[in-house]
């Protein structure tokens, strides 16, 4: 993805969850900042994980769709989105060149699974 933020890494997926959730699962960030922005289909944030909002620990999401009735697993808190599709926009800031590799490694141990 090009962008003007040389320090700077970005994660990016679409997702379907018009018929079952996508489970999300964040890695211990070890107090670094981040953003995880979750937009609708209409590019409308409706979900913001990151240091700022739920903190840098490891972090469980199940990702629902507008008609999903069912109900997260113990653990798991559910982001329903008003639409059947999301785009998740996952920025972590590296502010010296030897964090970089850190941040590489929690952007690897980043899951997304259905």
């Amino acid at each position: 993805m090009t962008a003007p933020n040389a320090d700077t890494l970005y994660t990016t997926a679409w997702v379907d969850v018009g018929q079952e959730p996508w489970v999300l699962s964040l890695p211990d960030a070890s107090d670094r900042f981040y953003l995880f922005p979750m937009l609708d289909g209409w590019t409308n944030v409706f979900q913001v994980p990151g240091k700022r909002t739920t903190g840098t620990g490891p972090q469980t999401y199940a990702i629902t769709g507008p008609n999903w009735k069912g109900r997260a697993a113990k653990g798991v808190t559910q982001y329903k989105s008003p639409t059947a599709i999301v785009w998740l926009l996952a920025a972590s800031i590296a502010l010296e060149r030897r964090r970089l590799c850190r941040c590489s490694q929690v952007a690897d141990d980043i899951k997304l699974v259905r």
